[in-house]
């Protein structure tokens, strides 16, 4: 009997452990995320430009759900202005589940995403996940989230077609522009900075271009 309960365990583990479900219990899974960034004037790519992905978990014992970051990678633009970070598959805690990541798109003189992008603008996080993982390059029609014509203050969801993919990021003019642009922060600043070491390092590019003190001297 004993023998047959450990059977039935070790199924059941198995069974879970290779679940395809992106909230499969025990297994945290995203997809590969690529893109391409681009001048907003010019649509000319920027070369050079640091994407950063924040991993994130909602673990959900007690009372409400809570999200925490564990865990960051980050990839470089190349000459075309294309990135691509690999798919992310790990364990993670019985009692937490998949939560949409964070992105992060930074390049010295130019507004950052998302705040500061052009396009896309006004996705929610898990839209903005397809976004990144599905049908690069083609047309397709998603959910924004856009300042209301109707009621100061407000906002209003609307359909409309967007490349998948494209992120467009406008040159900023001013010395203030790029002032309050560099004052991105980074996702963590404990445990994680060998992973957003070019995030960094740009931000203290930026800073030095305009004459600032380095938000993070020493790293």
């Amino acid at each position: 009997m004993k023998k047959f309960l450990l059977i039935i365990y070790f199924v059941s583990f198995l069974t879970i452990l290779h679940s395809t479900s992106s909230h499969a219990w025990l297994i945290y899974h995203k997809p590969a995320f690529k893109g391409k960034v681009i001048d907003t004037e010019t649509k000319l790519p920027i070369k050079g430009a640091v994407v950063v992905v924040v991993y994130n978990k909602t673990l959900v014992a007690g009372f409400e759900p809570m999200t925490t970051l564990f865990d960051i990678r980050e990839a470089l633009t190349d000459d075309e202005g294309l990135f691509k970070i690999p798919s992310y598959t790990t364990a993670i805690n019985p009692l937490s589940i998949n939560a949409a990541v964070d992105f992060i798109i930074f390049k010295p003189g130019y507004g950052a995403y998302p705040g500061r992008a052009i396009a896309p603008s006004g996705m929610n996080k898990d839209d903005t996940e397809l976004f990144f993982s599905e049908d690069f390059g083609k047309e397709r029609t998603i959910r924004l989230l856009i300042a209301s014509a109707r009621k100061e203050g407000g906002t209003d969801m609307i359909w409309t077609k967007v490349i998948f993919g494209i992120v467009e990021l406008p040159k900023l003019k001013t010395f203030e522009e790029r002032r309050i642009n560099s004052m991105i922060g980074l996702p963590d600043d404990n445990h994680f900075l060998d992973k957003q070491r070019n995030l960094i390092r740009l931000i203290n590019e930026e800073e030095e271009n305009l004459g600032l003190d380095k938000s993070y001297k020493g790293r």
